[in-house]
């Protein structure tokens, strides 16, 4: 964990060179939780906090559901979630470093709490949230490629007739 930490605070000065990084709002955990589900949301709405905390409360379900089974376990993988999102949230009260990017191995830890509140629901309860997250991710999924807000810089093209002009 310290040495997690302090290579982070070392490099943030490079990181936080990306002019791009917003600052943090206390809203932005739950952006960067239902980013992970949902692809990308760039404000604040009330489907971002409803499904936030539903996520939410299923991971708190399935952390419950296997502590006493797998403390150890769980408790791995609550470090896993809170130690990057949580310090670098705390970094970027001074200078913004937070990026959901830098957080995608948390993907694994969430997605296990996730599951295991599923889980722990009954029978119905778990047919219903599995169906919903999973037409949740294949419509994020396609979203994510058909949505014109999701249109990146062409880069590539860009670099290439710079390169074939020979433009400085």
């Amino acid at each position: 964990t310290a040495i997690w930490a302090g290579s982070f605070y070392l490099s943030r000065r490079y990181v936080s060179a990306n002019w791009w990084i917003p600052s943090v709002t206390i809203f932005t955990p739950f952006q960067t939780l239902w980013n992970f589900f949902s692809g990308d949301a760039a404000t604040v709405t009330p489907t971002l906090i409803v499904g936030a905390l539903i996520l939410v409360a299923l991971m708190i379900i399935g952390a419950r559901r296997e502590w006493n089974r797998a403390r150890e376990s769980v408790q791995l993988l609550l470090w896993w979630i809170l130690l990057p999102i949580g310090l670098a949230l705390l970094f970027s009260l001074r200078q913004p470093v937070y990026a959901d990017r830098y957080f995608e191995p948390t993907i694994i830890a969430v997605a296990l709490l996730i599951g295991a509140g599923v889980a722990a629901l009954p029978r119905w309860g778990r047919v219903a949230a599995a169906t919903v997250i999973a037409v949740g991710l294949v419509f994020s999924s396609f979203r994510i490629y058909s949505d014109p807000i999701f249109v990146k810089q062409q880069w590539r093209e860009v670099a290439k007739i710079v390169e074939e002009r020979n433009l400085p």
